[in-house]
Protein backbone atom coordinates (compact mmCIF):
# COMPACT_ATOMS: atom_id res chain seq x y z
CA UNK A 1 0.00 0.00 0.00
CA UNK A 2 0.96 3.66 -0.29
CA UNK A 3 2.95 4.45 2.87
CA UNK A 4 4.76 1.09 2.79
CA UNK A 5 5.90 1.73 -0.79
CA UNK A 6 7.54 5.09 -0.01
CA UNK A 7 10.88 3.62 1.20
CA UNK A 8 11.07 1.40 -1.89
CA UNK A 9 10.29 4.36 -4.15
CA UNK A 10 12.98 6.46 -2.44
CA UNK A 11 15.54 3.63 -2.68
CA UNK A 12 14.75 3.08 -6.37
CA UNK A 13 15.03 6.84 -6.99
CA UNK A 14 18.43 6.97 -5.25
CA UNK A 15 19.72 4.06 -7.35
CA UNK A 16 18.40 5.68 -10.55
CA UNK A 17 20.11 9.00 -9.78
CA UNK A 18 23.34 7.23 -8.81
CA UNK A 19 23.40 5.25 -12.06
CA UNK A 20 22.50 8.28 -14.17
CA UNK A 21 25.25 10.43 -12.64
CA UNK A 22 27.77 7.56 -12.82
CA UNK A 23 27.15 7.15 -16.54
CA UNK A 24 27.38 10.91 -17.05
CA UNK A 25 30.70 10.92 -15.15
CA UNK A 26 32.29 8.13 -17.16
CA UNK A 27 31.04 9.44 -20.52
CA UNK A 28 32.73 12.82 -20.02
CA UNK A 29 35.58 12.11 -17.61
CA UNK A 30 38.47 14.53 -18.12
CA UNK A 31 37.40 15.73 -21.56
CA UNK A 32 37.30 19.47 -22.08
CA UNK A 33 36.40 21.74 -24.95
CA UNK A 34 38.86 24.39 -26.10
CA UNK A 35 38.01 27.89 -24.86
CA UNK A 36 37.96 30.18 -27.91
CA UNK A 37 37.31 33.36 -25.95
CA UNK A 38 36.50 33.91 -22.28
CA UNK A 39 33.24 32.03 -21.71
CA UNK A 40 32.96 30.81 -25.33
CA UNK A 41 33.95 27.22 -26.12
CA UNK A 42 34.39 25.27 -29.33
CA UNK A 43 31.35 23.32 -30.56
CA UNK A 44 30.84 19.85 -29.11
CA UNK A 45 32.61 17.23 -31.21
CA UNK A 46 33.05 13.42 -30.99
CA UNK A 47 36.36 13.80 -29.09
CA UNK A 48 34.46 15.40 -26.18
CA UNK A 49 32.94 12.15 -24.91
CA UNK A 50 34.07 8.59 -24.36
CA UNK A 51 32.73 5.74 -26.50
CA UNK A 52 32.67 2.09 -25.48
CA UNK A 53 33.18 -0.73 -27.96
CA UNK A 54 31.47 -3.32 -25.72
CA UNK A 55 28.81 -5.28 -27.60
CA UNK A 56 26.77 -6.24 -24.53
CA UNK A 57 26.53 -2.59 -23.50
CA UNK A 58 25.61 -1.73 -27.08
CA UNK A 59 22.70 -4.16 -27.18
CA UNK A 60 21.40 -3.81 -23.61
CA UNK A 61 21.59 0.00 -23.40
CA UNK A 62 20.37 0.80 -26.93
CA UNK A 63 23.71 2.17 -28.15
CA UNK A 64 24.11 4.47 -25.17
CA UNK A 65 27.86 3.95 -25.38
CA UNK A 66 27.87 5.64 -28.81
CA UNK A 67 27.86 8.87 -26.88
CA UNK A 68 30.29 10.73 -29.17
CA UNK A 69 27.90 10.43 -32.13
CA UNK A 70 25.09 11.69 -29.91
CA UNK A 71 27.22 14.75 -29.11
CA UNK A 72 28.07 15.36 -32.75
CA UNK A 73 24.48 14.79 -33.97
CA UNK A 74 22.11 15.33 -31.04
CA UNK A 75 18.96 14.73 -33.08
CA UNK A 76 20.08 11.41 -34.55
CA UNK A 77 17.93 8.36 -33.73
CA UNK A 78 19.64 5.96 -31.33
CA UNK A 79 19.37 3.06 -33.79
CA UNK A 80 21.67 4.87 -36.22
CA UNK A 81 24.35 6.09 -33.79
CA UNK A 82 27.85 5.18 -34.97
CA UNK A 83 31.19 4.67 -33.23
CA UNK A 84 33.90 7.23 -33.97
CA UNK A 85 37.57 6.34 -34.24
CA UNK A 86 38.40 9.94 -33.26
CA UNK A 87 36.62 9.69 -29.91
CA UNK A 88 38.44 8.31 -26.89
CA UNK A 89 37.49 4.71 -26.06
CA UNK A 90 36.59 3.30 -22.67
CA UNK A 91 38.47 0.08 -21.91
CA UNK A 92 35.32 -1.87 -20.98
CA UNK A 93 31.53 -1.75 -21.01
CA UNK A 94 29.42 0.55 -18.87
CA UNK A 95 28.73 -1.97 -16.09
CA UNK A 96 32.46 -2.54 -15.52
CA UNK A 97 33.25 1.17 -15.79
CA UNK A 98 30.50 2.16 -13.34
CA UNK A 99 31.86 -0.30 -10.76
CA UNK A 100 35.39 0.94 -11.39
CA UNK A 101 34.27 4.56 -10.88
CA UNK A 102 33.25 3.73 -7.30
CA UNK A 103 36.91 3.03 -6.50
CA UNK A 104 38.78 6.23 -7.40
CA UNK A 105 42.36 4.85 -7.12
CA UNK A 106 41.49 2.01 -9.51
CA UNK A 107 39.56 4.39 -11.78
CA UNK A 108 42.54 6.75 -12.05
CA UNK A 109 44.96 3.86 -12.63
CA UNK A 110 42.88 2.68 -15.58
CA UNK A 111 41.66 6.00 -16.98
CA UNK A 112 44.54 8.46 -16.53
CA UNK A 113 46.85 6.76 -19.07
CA UNK A 114 44.03 6.80 -21.63
CA UNK A 115 43.12 10.38 -20.78
CA UNK A 116 46.74 11.52 -21.08
CA UNK A 117 47.12 9.74 -24.44
CA UNK A 118 44.01 11.54 -25.69
CA UNK A 119 45.15 14.88 -24.28
CA UNK A 120 48.54 14.61 -26.00
CA UNK A 121 46.64 14.71 -29.30
CA UNK A 122 44.93 18.00 -28.32
CA UNK A 123 47.79 20.27 -29.37
CA UNK A 124 47.62 23.76 -27.87
CA UNK A 125 44.80 22.85 -25.48
CA UNK A 126 44.96 24.19 -21.93
CA UNK A 127 43.40 21.75 -19.49
CA UNK A 128 41.64 23.13 -16.44
CA UNK A 129 41.04 19.86 -14.58
CA UNK A 130 42.73 16.52 -14.03
CA UNK A 131 46.10 15.24 -15.20
CA UNK A 132 47.96 17.36 -17.72
CA UNK A 133 50.42 15.93 -20.23
CA UNK A 134 53.95 17.19 -19.94
CA UNK A 135 55.09 19.49 -22.74
CA UNK A 136 56.24 17.50 -25.78
CA UNK A 137 59.87 18.60 -25.41
CA UNK A 138 60.02 17.36 -21.81
CA UNK A 139 58.27 14.11 -22.73
CA UNK A 140 60.64 13.48 -25.66
CA UNK A 141 63.69 14.31 -23.52
CA UNK A 142 62.61 11.73 -20.95
CA UNK A 143 62.22 9.15 -23.70
CA UNK A 144 65.71 9.77 -25.12
CA UNK A 145 67.70 10.66 -21.98
CA UNK A 146 66.74 8.48 -19.03
CA UNK A 147 67.43 10.08 -15.70
CA UNK A 148 68.26 8.25 -12.46
CA UNK A 149 64.74 8.97 -11.19
CA UNK A 150 62.95 8.12 -14.46
CA UNK A 151 61.26 5.05 -13.02
CA UNK A 152 59.84 6.95 -10.03
CA UNK A 153 58.59 10.08 -11.79
CA UNK A 154 55.01 10.07 -13.11
CA UNK A 155 54.37 10.91 -16.76
CA UNK A 156 51.87 13.59 -15.82
CA UNK A 157 51.53 16.39 -13.38
CA UNK A 158 48.46 17.39 -11.43
CA UNK A 159 47.53 21.05 -11.31
CA UNK A 160 47.55 22.59 -7.87
CA UNK A 161 44.15 23.55 -6.53
CA UNK A 162 43.18 27.00 -7.79
CA UNK A 163 45.80 26.97 -10.55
Amino acid sequence: TGPLAVPFFLAQSAVAVLLFESVNYLEHYGLERRELQPGQFEPVQPQHSWDSPARVTNHVLFKLERHADHHAHAGKRYQTLQAYDSSPQLPAGYATMILLAFFPPLWRAVMHPRLLAHRRQQVGQTFRHGPTPEPAAVFEAKETEPSPKADTQPSCRHRAAGA
